[in-house]
């Protein structure tokens, strides 16, 4: 287990814990580190809102999915 940090301020912004494999090619996580991050909700996309986790020292723009119900065992 490890943590997940910015690659642009070296901010932590994911537990290793909380990755799984989304199918898309890209890393992804269903919770980032709390404290350590900004989140916004993005409801651009109808039917489809996400969080947009930013770190808090460059505002790298990472994706948290709101549809983690997926993961087996996220919850």
């Amino acid at each position: 287990m490890g943590t997940y940090k910015c690659a642009g301020c070296g901010s932590p912004v994911y537990e290793s814990s909380t990755k799984f494999d989304s199918g898309t090619g890209w890393p992804s996580f269903f919770q980032p580190i709390s404290g350590g991050v900004d989140e916004t909700i993005d409801r651009s996309i109808p039917f489809f809102p996400r969080t947009e986790v930013q770190s808090l020292q460059l505002s790298v723009l990472h994706i948290v999915l709101e549809s983690a119900w997926l993961v087996e065992g996220a919850l």
